[in-house]
């Protein structure tokens, strides 16, 4: 630590950052030492422990002081965090701005520090006992905060694209790594099955709040890093897009999507933007019912002057293969379907042809035959002179 550092007071405030079970381990120690150095030179006052060594000290021995000191400067910037703070925000923010410039949006900013640290949280070797607490709460920043700010997002930005930059920030993005830079905590608790004892954590030591806060924060890493809702919509999307297209068309446009899905892989910024006044684009494409909804999923939206889709943030490679898995699994199941249904419809010709088409045969063939038969008769009366 340079002596600048110490003048400016940039370390003295670790202590009061420091989580309370950190704390209650630090402050007895270092009250202990001081008393013992006070005792054995006549109990002077020059012999306490200054604030900024046991700010030092806090942050030598508490494993979560980067975290929560990151809180601080977010929130030193975005207003310090208040009881009223964040009622004020979410009732009085307005929306129209927040939607444009979401970056500068204090929720979300707010969201990805909280994964990022939770993110720590999941790294580290025992993190199935100790408490997530210390990683993602800040004086009034809490589990109802954290719900306010969730639910604002869904809100006020629900679009994909949204998540993709909440994800992009809180890892290290890396287009071919199969765990794209993110933990999965159900693949992290497996791994920890070697220390299977200490999985096995007593009830006592975390209170609800502490275990409401741990499953929220699992559902929400789902969510914004992992994307598990993206399947289901993209999903919808196909069957959307071939419920509502000619079928001549259908399979066609599902391997024009297809394409377009696989080039994201490449993490390129021309395969990220599709030409809106594009005629062939247009033909191929855009032109057809749903197809911008299912392009929507992977992030891309129109820009401000509505002649492009822009992909701005990359989609996770589990994004991108859940969409080239949805259509080959949707395509091939319409083809059975198409197969299937142009066989009963043979069966149905076939049995038609045998059953009331034979029986409509038969009586022109019989009044064929009457009318013959009369014809016959007629002759013979006539040659007969019976007439």
């Amino acid at each position: 630590m340079s002596s600048s550092e110490l003048i400016l007071g940039k370390h003295c405030d670790f202590a009061d950052h420091c989580d309370e079970e950190c704390l209650q381990i630090l402050t007895p120690y270092i009250n202990d030492i001081e008393r013992t150095l006070r005792g054995k030179h006549g109990n002077v006052l020059h012999y306490r422990i200054p604030l900024v060594i046991r700010s030092i000290c806090s942050a030598y021995y508490c494993p979560h002081l980067d975290n929560r000191l990151a809180f601080k400067d977010l929130f030193t910037r975005n207003k310090y965090p208040q009881y009223d703070h964040f009622l004020i925000q979410h009732h009085l923010e307005q929306k129209g701005h927040c939607q444009i410039y979401y970056k500068q949006c204090p929720s979300i900013q707010r969201i990805i520090l909280l994964l990022s640290n939770f993110q720590s949280y999941l790294k580290s070797r025992n993190y199935s006992k100790d408490a997530v607490s210390p990683y993602v709460i800040y004086k009034y920043y809490r589990l109802p905060q954290m719900l306010l700010d969730v639910q604002h997002i869904k809100q006020t930005h629900p679009k994909s694209f949204i998540k993709f930059y909440i994800r992009n920030n809180v890892i290290e993005f890396k287009p071919f790594d199969d765990h794209d830079g993110c933990i999965d905590h159900k693949q992290h608790s497996h791994m920890m099955e070697e220390y299977e004892d200490d999985l096995f954590v007593d009830a006592t030591q975390h209170n609800e709040e502490e275990e409401a806060m741990k499953e929220y924060l699992m559902s929400m890493h789902d969510e914004f890093i992992h994307h598990q809702d993206t399947k289901q919509q993209l999903k919808q999307s196909v069957m959307y897009i071939m419920d509502n297209n000619a079928e001549r068309y259908v399979f066609a446009l599902l391997g024009v999507l297809k394409s377009v899905s696989k080039k994201l892989f490449k993490n390129e910024a021309k395969y990220r933007v599709l030409d809106t006044t594009n005629i062939h684009v247009v033909q191929r494409l855009l032109g057809y019912d749903g197809v911008f909804e299912f392009l929507s999923v992977l992030g891309f939206e129109a820009n401000t002057a509505g002649n492009k889709l822009i992909c701005q943030h990359q989609a996770s490679m589990e994004v991108i293969r859940n969409a080239i898995n949805v259509i080959d699994e949707c395509a091939a199941e319409r083809r059975t379907q198409l197969n299937a249904n142009r066989t009963t419809a043979a069966n149905n010709t076939a049995g038609s042809f045998g059953g009331w088409e034979i029986d409509k045969l038969l009586v022109v063939v019989i009044a064929a035959l009457i009318a013959l038969l009369a014809v016959i008769i007629t002759g013979f009366v006539s040659t007969s002179g019976l007439v």
